[in-house]
């Protein structure tokens, strides 16, 4: 073996090892070897099975209505591009950007423009 070919094979190792970093809970700090697999959310974080229960169950015991927040969707949505100066916009309306709603225009439920 020369040496150019021991160079090379300890360039493998140094590039194999790179690829074993490991995930860290976000909420606990454990490593990924010490709490199992992680759950992997949008942002680069990752929070461990224990962690991730926790919090739903604090979520679910905190005596907070969050079923009063999926009520919301009832409301309308207006695009902020659109032009809407009336306030009579009936439930699930959706007014889309560039649209133009004059001050006086009443727009009924479940309406898509």
């Amino acid at each position: 073996m020369s040496l150019d070919d021991t160079k090379n094979k300890d360039i493998v190792e140094v590039e194999d090892n790179d690829d074993e970093y490991e995930d860290i809970c976000y909420i606990c700090r454990r490593p990924e070897r010490t709490a199992g697999p992680m759950i992997k959310i949008p942002g680069n974080i990752c929070i461990c099975n224990d962690c991730m229960q926790k919090t739903i169950d604090t979520m679910q015991n905190s005596g907070f209505n969050y079923d009063d927040l999926l009520g919301m969707n009832n409301m309308a949505n207006i695009h902020p591009l659109s032009d809407c100066k009336s306030e009579h916009i009936g439930e699930n309306t959706n007014i889309w950007q560039f649209c133009v709603i004059f001050k006086n225009a009443k727009i009924g439920k479940n309406c898509n423009i």
